[in-house]
């Protein structure tokens, strides 16, 4: 019989060691292995959330196969001691109950005095809308003095939503094709805010990312307005350009620093003219940098994740009109889109070690489960409570499976059969969803 390994990371500075042992090997007979002297005075062996790790813990039974352990000075340990600390003292649903009904309060007012009446669901007054709209502007720009709004993807990327749907009270409420207005006038007032915050952040990354993203989704939004292109072929294209950038995020979120990445004075071989800039020596790789370029990652990559999956749920309802088509192979189109989408962010989480990562992607696509359905009218016979208890049930069906997978043994033929569907669904859905979205014809009319 073959023995059975349990895997680890350890991580020690820079460097990061991943080594696989049999199951059952202690952490101390894993130190001894790497040559590594774990004495408290001098290093101190912890989880990455600064939990100290017992010598005698065996990997595979005590410690879950897959265990990352950090191996840090006393500096260091005392620094993460403190921030547990903190946090003990300070609960977390505190702060985070006050930010919820705060953003329920902004949300409800703006529903009832912007949304609404722009999308004409109910009249309201022209000083109404103004006043609300400066009220919820001025509430959520003091909110975003709190490191949490201004600090965290989904506090950064809700508040300057909140901001930008504030923009549409400059909107005429009879003016034609006003929805697609209100969309690129939230889009664009959102990113005046993403900008204010990036002046006022010091320029960080995650402000830069939020500016970028709602400066693509003004010129979109405003592409979308004017023309008289099909709601359902946009979304089309929306859904499978989110969907593969989510198996892409990992790769653009993390970056490193031009000035640590080279030694350019060591490596030039020209001379230098008196019009050349002295090239600077790179900068030392520290402990705070590494963790900086870390933390931004980080901070990157979940808001990309969030607005990704975000986009390519809320897009799936509109695109999956297009296999209902009247011509059955943009209705076949239609069909291989929304599956080759499904089967891209099931898959996805597969290869993501962080929370977020596993999680919204696969509700990402239980949002596609939920349009395909409607699409084919099936809530209508079975109810909207029957619906969604079904969607309830795939829910805890799809985490139920996922998580067995997660703790039994892992499968060399399945964790290859899955990258062979996640790679042919990737490959499949732009063409389909050109060909639903009637990028083909469009071509052939221009050619002819």
């Amino acid at each position: 019989m073959a023995t059975q390994l349990a895997s680890t990371t350890i991580l020690h500075g820079a460097s990061k060691q991943d080594i696989a042992v049999p199951v059952g090997t202690t952490v101390a007979r894993v130190m001894s292995m790497l040559r590594i002297d774990a004495d408290p005075e001098t290093l101190c062996l912890t989880h990455p959330d600064g939990t100290p790790v017992d010598l005698d813990l065996a990997l595979g039974s005590d410690l879950t196969s897959g265990t990352v352990l950090t191996l840090t000075g006393p500096a260091e340990s005392e620094r993460v001691a403190q921030q547990v600390a903190v946090r003990a003292s300070s609960p977390w649903f505190r702060p985070t109950l006050v930010l919820s009904l705060f953003l329920a309060l902004v949300t409800g007012i703006e529903t009832a005095c912007l949304a609404g009446p722009v999308l004409g669901w109910w009249p309201v007054s022209d000083v109404l809308r103004g006043s609300a709209a400066v009220a919820c502007t001025v509430a959520l720009g003091w909110s975003l003095k709190w490191r949490r709004m201004r600090c965290t993807a989904p506090g950064l990327l809700v508040a300057t939503a909140l901001i930008g749907v504030c923009g549409t009270a400059l909107l005429p409420t009879d003016a034609g094709s006003l929805p697609r207005l209100a969309l690129a006038a939230t889009a664009w007032t959102a990113l005046v805010a993403a900008l204010v915050v990036w002046l006022v952040d010091n320029r960080s990354a995650l402000s830069s990312t939020m500016a970028s993203l709602w400066g693509l989704a003004g010129v979109l939004t405003c592409l979308f307005a004017v023309t008289d292109a099909p709601v359902t072929a946009i979304s089309a294209l929306v859904l499978a350009v989110a969907t593969m950038t989510v198996t892409v995020i990992p790769t653009f979120a993390f970056r490193i620093p031009e000035t640590q990445l080279l030694d350019l004075p060591t490596v030039t071989t020209s001379a230098p003219t008196v019009r050349t800039p002295e090239v600077a020596a790179p900068a030392p790789i520290t402990a705070n940098r590494v963790l900086r370029s870390i933390r931004e990652g980080n901070a990157r990559g979940q808001l990309l994740l969030i607005a990704c999956c975000g986009t390519a749920g809320i897009c799936a309802f509109p695109a999956a009109g297009l296999m209902r088509s009247d011509q059955p192979a943009t209705g076949i189109a239609g069909g291989v889109m929304m599956l080759s989408a499904f089967l891209a962010l099931a898959l996805a989480p597969r290869v993501r070690r962080d929370r977020p990562g596993r999680i919204l992607p696969r509700i990402a696509a239980l949002a596609i489960v939920a349009a395909t359905l409607s699409a084919f009218g099936l809530s209508q016979p079975l109810g909207s409570q029957v619906m969604a208890l079904l969607m309830i049930l795939a829910a805890a069906s799809l985490s139920i499976i996922t998580t067995s997978f997660a703790k039994g043994t892992e499968s060399a033929l399945l964790g290859r059969a899955g990258d062979i569907t996640q790679t042919l669904s990737l490959i499949l859905l732009p063409p389909a969803a050109a060909y639903a979205a009637g990028l083909f014809d469009l071509v052939r009319q221009i050619a002819s």
